[in-house]
C-alpha cells in the first residue's frame, strides 16, 4: 500500500504520533510494508452509506432522505479531529463590535502619554464637527433673517417715490449689497457706477472709501469696461465686436450715415505704464506715428438712419488741422472697413471747416454732384445744417443780403429787438437777450443763438412793428420775410417725427409733398442769394450759400434713393452732426470739466464712449441733446426720461380764474382805454398773451360756457392789437375787455 504525502501540510509532524512518524521517516524504501492487521472491527457493511438524521439535507435530495456517509478508521478519526480542534473558532458579530469599542477606548499596552495623545485627537474632531454644524445652523438662521430683511426691504422701496431713477439706482444699491459681497450687480447699477466714476473719479473715491456708500470697486469697473487699448487707428478687436453685433440687426438697421468731426485737445505728453509708450505724439493709426505734438482728435460716429443708435468707431491724432490729403484717405478707408463690416454708408456729414471741404472736392463731389463711388455704393455728403444757419448768422451781422431781388438787413432784427426790449408789461421775443444781437467771438460759434434769430417768433415781431408803424424800414418787410423763410427751410430739414403740428417739421414723405416743394423752393432763392457789397476773397456769394444748395440737393437726392428702396420717410434730423457734437461735451465733463483733455484723457474717455452710453450733454452745450443709445448698450433702450411741466404750463395753473372787483376792473378798463390810441408791440403782445392764456385754459377744462364768454368768435371784425395773433399761428383770440385786464393784473 502506497501514500501520497504531498497532499498533507507541511508540518504534519505534530499531528502523527512520534512513534509512528518515526517508523515511516526511517524508513529507507520508498514503498511502505503495512503489517496484517491483527485486530478485527465489525462492520454492518462495509463502504455502505449510514443515516445521519442531524446534518443537513445535501444537493438534488428531499428533505426526508438521509445523507450519505461513509465510516473511517480510528486514526483517521483522530488525525480528523486534531485538525479540527487546532481551527479558530469563528467570532459572532456582538463580540466583534465590543471588541472592536474596547481596543479604540482602551488601547491595549498603550501609556498614558499615548493614551491622553488619543484621548486629545478625538475631542479635538468631535468639536470640530460641532462648530460645523453650529455654523451650518447660525448661517442657515442668517438666511432666514435676511430672506425677511429682504422682503420687508423691497416692501419699504416699493413704498418710496424716489425723485429719479438715479436716486432709486443708488437707494437699492445701499440696501441690498453689501460690501464685499459676491452678488452680482444689474445693468441700471453698472451704467450709474461707470457714469459716476466717469464724471469725477475723485468724487466717487471719496464716496467709496470716505462715506462708505456702497459701489462697485474700481478694479471691477475696468473689468466691466474691458481690456481693448483704443489707440489712434482702428481696434480690430473692437471692429470684431462690431461685426458680431451686426449680425444680428436687420437691414433697416444697417442703413446709417458716417460723421466726422475734429476737437481741440491739450498738447501734452504723458508715459502710459499699461501701454508702455508716451502718450501725446501725431497718431494716424495704419498710417504711422511722427515726432509732432498732438492738437487736434478727428472723430468718426456712425449713426443709425432708420433706428436710434450710435457708434463711436475710431479716432486720430494730428498735430494741427487734419490735412485734406490725408482726411480723403482716411474717410475711403474707413468707409471700406464700414462696408466690410457690414454697415450700408448712405451719407457723409461733416461741417464746413476748408479741410472738409477740401477732402470732398478731392473726393469729387460739389453742390451739382454731392455724392461719391466708394465700392460700387454711391455716398452722398452733406454740411451739418445748423452750422450753416450759423454762418448765415455770422456773416448777416456783417454785411447786407440781397434776396429774391430786395435787400435785407440785420439792423431791422436788432430794431425789432430793442423795441420789445423797452416794453413794460409783456415781451414778444422772450428768448432773445444781447447775445443774440451783439455776440462775442464764442457766442458766435453758437449754432442756439443763430438759429433762435431765424426764428417764427422773430419774424411774426418784425411784421407786426411794420405794421403798427414802429419800424419804417425799407427793408424790414423783406427781412421779415427773409427770416421766415430760413424758419420755415430749418424745420424741413431738421424733422423728428413722421407727423407734428408745425406742418414743415413732419418728415419728409409722399404723403406731405409741400416739404419736397418747399425745399426745391429754397434752393432756387439760395441760388439767387447774393451780398449786396461784394469782399475780396469770396465775391458776392459766400461758402454758406453753395453749403446749404449742396446739403438741399443731397437730402432730395437720398430721400428719393430710398423712397426707391422702399422707404417711406426720411426723418432729416438724423442727417446733422448734432451727435458727435454731444459726445465731444461728453468728453469735456471727463473729470467734472475739461475743455482740452490730453491724448490719454482722450484714449480713455473714447473707450468709456465706445463701450457704454456713459451721460448726455449738458444743457449749455451747441447743439440739442440726441436721444439714440450707444450700439453696445441695449439695456438703455427701454430706459424713459420724465419730464416735468413747463413754465408756461405751470404759469396756467398758478393764474387765478376768479374775476376781478367792479372798481379795479374800472380802473383797469379806463388804463386799457388810454392805451387803445396808439397800438404798440407791447399792446400787441399782452394780447397775445391773454390769448396764450385762454387757448392753455380751454384746452385744460373743455369748458364750453368759457369758451364762449372768453374767446372771440369769428364774426368779429380783426383788431389791431391782435397782429402778432394773427403773424403766429395755433393761438385763440381773447374777448380784450374780458381777458386781456384781467391778464395785466400779472404785471401790475
Amino acid at each position: 500500500m502506497k501514500y501520497d504525502f504531498t497532499e498533507l501540510p507541511v508540518n504534519v509532524e505534530q499531528y502523527i504520533p512520534i512513534s509512528s512518524f518515526n517508523e515511516f521517516k526511517d524508513c529507507e524504501s520508498p514503498n511502505l510494508h503495512v503489517k496484517t492487521p491483527t485486530k478485527m472491527y465489525k462492520k454492518k457493511c462495509p463502504r455502505t452509506p449510514i443515516e445521519s438524521p442531524h446534518l443537513p439535507a445535501t444537493l438534488n435530495a428531499s428533505p426526508s432522505s438521509p445523507i450519505l456517509t461513509y465510516e473511517c478508521s480510528p486514526s483517521t478519526s483522530s488525525m480528523i479531529k486534531s485538525f479540527i480542534d487546532i481551527m479558530p473558532s469563528p467570532i459572532s458579530t456582538q463580540e466583534r463590535r465590543i471588541n472592536k469599542a474596547k481596543t479604540v477606548l482602551f488601547p491595549i499596552e498603550q501609556s498614558p502619554k499615548k493614551s491622553k495623545k488619543h484621548f486629545e485627537d478625538l475631542i479635538r474632531k468631535k468639536n470640530i464637527l460641532l462648530k460645523n454644524k453650529t455654523s451650518t445652523i447660525s448661517k442657515l438662521k442668517k438666511k432666514i433673517q435676511v430672506s425677511r430683511n429682504k422682503y420687508n426691504l423691497h416692501t419699504f422701496k416699493n413704498n418710496i417715490t424716489f425723485s429719479s431713477f438715479g436716486s432709486k439706482v443708488i437707494a437699492e444699491m445701499q440696501m441690498f449689497h453689501k460690501r464685499n459681497s459676491r452678488k452680482p450687480w444689474t445693468l441700471a447699477e453698472k451704467n450709474f457706477a461707470i457714469n459716476l466714476y466717469y464724471k469725477s473719479p475723485a468724487t466717487y473715491k471719496f464716496l467709496r472709501n470716505n462715506q462708505q456708500i456702497i459701489l462697485p470697486s474700481e478694479t471691477t469697473l475696468r473689468r466691466w469696461i474691458g481690456k481693448s487699448k483704443f489707440c489712434p487707428g482702428f481696434n480690430s478687436l473692437w471692429l470684431k465686436q462690431i461685426k458680431n453685433k451686426l449680425e444680428t440687426m436687420s437691414d433697416e438697421e444697417k442703413h446709417c450715415v458716417l460723421i466726422f468731426d475734429e476737437m481741440k485737445i491739450k498738447s501734452f505728453l504723458e508715459y502710459s505704464k499699461y501701454l508702455d509708450m508716451v502718450e501725446g505724439f501725431e497718431g494716424l493709426g495704419h498710417k504711422g506715428r511722427t515726432n509732432k505734438l498732438a492738437t487736434q482728435a478727428m472723430v468718426f460716429v456712425v449713426r443709425g438712419l432708420y433706428s436710434n443708435w450710435k457708434l463711436p468707431l475710431a479716432y486720430f491724432l494730428s498735430g494741427s488741422s487734419m490735412s485734406s490729403s490725408i482726411l480723403k484717405d482716411l474717410i475711403v478707408d474707413v468707409i471700406e472697413k464700414c462696408t466690410n463690416l457690414g454697415f450700408n454708408i448712405v451719407a457723409l456729414i461733416c461741417n464746413q471747416g476748408s479741410n472738409n471741404y477740401s477732402a470732398l472736392k478731392h473726393l469729387g463731389c460739389c453742390k451739382e454732384k454731392p455724392f461719391v463711388e466708394i465700392k460700387g455704393k454711391t455716398i452722398y455728403s452733406i454740411f451739418d445744417v445748423p452750422h450753416i444757419f450759423k454762418n448765415f448768422r455770422n456773416n448777416f451781422l456783417k454785411y447786407n443780403f440781397k434776396y429774391k431781388g430786395q435787400e435785407v438787413s440785420f439792423s431791422d432784427i436788432k430794431l425789432a429787438y430793442n423795441i420789445d426790449k423797452t416794453s413794460n408789461t409783456s415781451r414778444a421775443l422772450l428768448r432773445l437777450t444781447d447775445s443774440h444781437m451783439n455776440p462775442n467771438p464764442f457766442q458766435k460759434m453758437n449754432c442756439k443763438l443763430a438759429l433762435q434769430v431765424f426764428s417764427n417768433s422773430v419774424a411774426a415781431v418784425l411784421k407786426t412793428c411794420i405794421a403798427t408803424g414802429q419800424i419804417k424800414s425799407k427793408t424790414a418787410a423783406a427781412t421779415a420775410d427773409f427770416v421766415q423763410e430760413l424758419n420755415n427751410l430749418f424745420d424741413c430739414l431738421n424733422s423728428k417725427a413722421l407727423y407734428s403740428s408745425n406742418i414743415y417739421s413732419c418728415a419728409l414723405n409722399y404723403d406731405k409733398p409741400y416739404i419736397l416743394n418747399c425745399l426745391m423752393k429754397a434752393k432756387e432763392w439760395c441760388t439767387q442769394l447774393e451780398l449786396i457789397q461784394p469782399i475780396k476773397v469770396y465775391g458776392k456769394v459766400l461758402p454758406c450759400f453753395d453749403a446749404m444748395i449742396w446739403s438741399i440737393n443731397a437730402i432730395i437726392m437720398i430721400y428719393r434713393q430710398q423712397k426707391n428702396l422702399g422707404f417711406k420717410y426720411l426723418l432729416t434730423s438724423r442727417l446733422n452732426q448734432d451727435i458727435i457734437e454731444n459726445t465731444f461735451s461728453v468728453f469735456r465733463q471727463r473729470g467734472c470739466f475739461n475743455r482740452n483733455p490730453t491724448a490719454r484723457t482722450f484714449r480713455t474717455s473714447f473707450r468709456f464712449q465706445a463701450k457704454h452710453n456713459l451721460m448726455k450733454a449738458t444743457e449749455s452745450s451747441n447743439c440739442e441733446n440726441d436721444f439714440d443709445y450707444n450700439l453696445f448698450d441695449p439695456g438703455s433702450q427701454n430706459a424713459t426720461i420724465s419730464t416735468p411741466n413747463t413754465d408756461t404750463d405751470t404759469l396756467v395753473e398758478s393764474v387765478s380764474d376768479s374775476f376781478v372787483s367792479s372798481e379795479e376792473e374800472g380802473n383797469f378798463n379806463q388804463c386799457l382805454n388810454n392805451k387803445e390810441e396808439q397800438i404798440t408791440l407791447e399792446t400787441c403782445s399782452n394780447t397775445y398773451f391773454a390769448g396764450y392764456l385762454a387757448k392753455k385754459c380751454i384746452d385744460q377744462f373743455k369748458c364750453t360756457k368759457c369758451e364762449l364768454i372768453i374767446l372771440k368768435s369769428n364774426d368779429f371784425l380783426f383788431d389791431d392789437q391782435e397782429y402778432l395773433i394773427f403773424y403766429t399761428n395755433n393761438l385763440k383770440v381773447p374777448i380784450l375787455k374780458e381777458v386781456v385786464s384781467k391778464t395785466l393784473l400779472i404785471y401790475l
